[in-house]
């Protein structure tokens, strides 16, 4: 199932689209659940480390803060959700461009379109799910999302993992073990008993520690250090076929 958000002003509108898109996504054999929010204070206020959207359909002109000042904060938080905008001003679109939004739907046109907007969003995240590692929190239900390429390292702390990319950080709920069988199949190396690196995140590998292309350095373990070579330069070896 998707996840989404609308953020809409006006209720009336906010339960019209809630509906057509949700039959519309069902038309194409897919559900989606979608969170009305009245404005963008109301759902910055709602966000936590665990918060997951794919998608976020976003009016441009409402009261407080606008749309497009809410998406370029969305995308901190959200690095891989599709942005739509929802406007019933055409001249926004342009500005919009600002923030690189997924696509920029008319509330006037929003039935004629949305069929055309719902195949798009599918196919693009049909795409990006190649992508994407989804990691769900055992002791809660939370899932976490990262893309495989942004995704730097990630290091356990007691009881939780901390997973690390160039933008943020998020804590889950794991152990290193648990953490392993999630990310071992997507090129993660355990370099250390307290962390696995992401190898396209590898610059160099030294004797004691490895540098990351953002400069960040880990810890390398000794006993784990031939072991380490080998898997990186085969990882290497199997993307270059």
């Amino acid at each position: 199932m998707l996840k989404a958000a609308l953020i809409e002003d006006e209720a009336v509108i906010r339960n019209f689209i809630s509906e057509k898109l949700k039959n519309g996504f069902e038309q194409h054999h897919e559900r989606i659940e979608i969170v009305q929010y009245e404005n963008a204070e109301s759902f910055l206020k709602r966000l936590t480390s665990a918060t997951h959207y794919d998608i976020l359909f976003l009016d441009i002109e409402m009261p407080g803060m606008d749309g497009i000042t809410l998406a370029s904060k969305i995308k901190a938080f959200f690095p891989h959700a599709l942005i739509v905008f929802i406007s019933s001003q055409d001249q926004l679109v342009f500005r919009s461009f600002e923030v690189q939004p997924f696509r920029f739907i008319r509330k006037n046109y929003f039935e004629v379109e949305m069929d055309k907007l719902i195949l798009d969003i599918l196919s693009k995240i049909h795409e990006k799910s190649q992508n994407i590692i989804y990691i769900t929190e055992a002791s809660t239900g939370d899932i976490y999302s990262f893309d495989v390429n942004d995704l730097l390292y990630a290091e356990a702390q007691r009881k939780d993992c901390r997973m690390v990319t160039a933008s943020r950080d998020t804590l889950i709920r794991c152990t290193m073990n648990e953490m392993k069988n999630n990310l071992e199949p997507w090129g993660f190396i355990q370099c250390h008993r307290s962390y696995l690196v992401n190898w396209r995140a590898i610059y160099q590998i030294g004797k004691s520690e490895i540098q990351l292309i953002n400069h960040t350095v880990i810890p390398l373990s000794r006993s784990l250090s031939s072991k380490v070579h080998g898997q990186f330069i085969s990882l290497v070896q199997s993307e270059e076929e």
